[in-house]
């Protein structure tokens, strides 16, 4: 059996806190997963909606707007769903509804 990695474990424990409704916790878990893979797209998609959540504004559009940047790349060389729908996320997330269309 394969042993998870600090990565795996830092977003399992943010789901589970999610799920519980404890979103601070959520978010810290998500913080060290995203220390250990700045690129990762579920991270930042989960921390841009509990940032919105949370009623910060301001960080949740900050990751948005990377999470955006990091779905462009990623679609240069892969189209997959998952990626296309975190794209379309935070486009509707940065109020660019007509863009999310496309």
């Amino acid at each position: 059996m394969f042993k998870k990695s600090k990565l795996d474990k830092a977003i399992e424990k943010g789901h589970k806190y999610l799920q519980n409704g404890e979103y601070i916790n959520a978010k810290n878990m998500y913080l060290k997963a995203l220390a250990h893979d700045p690129d990762n797209v579920t991270v930042l998609n989960n921390l841009a909606q509990l940032h919105s959540i949370l009623g910060d504004t301001s960080k949740s559009r900050g990751y948005n707007e990377i999470l955006l940047e990091k779905c462009n790349q990623i679609l240069h060389y892969q189209k997959t769903e998952e990626i296309l729908i975190f794209k379309a996320n935070a486009l509707l997330s940065l109020k660019r509804e007509e863009d999310a269309i496309k």
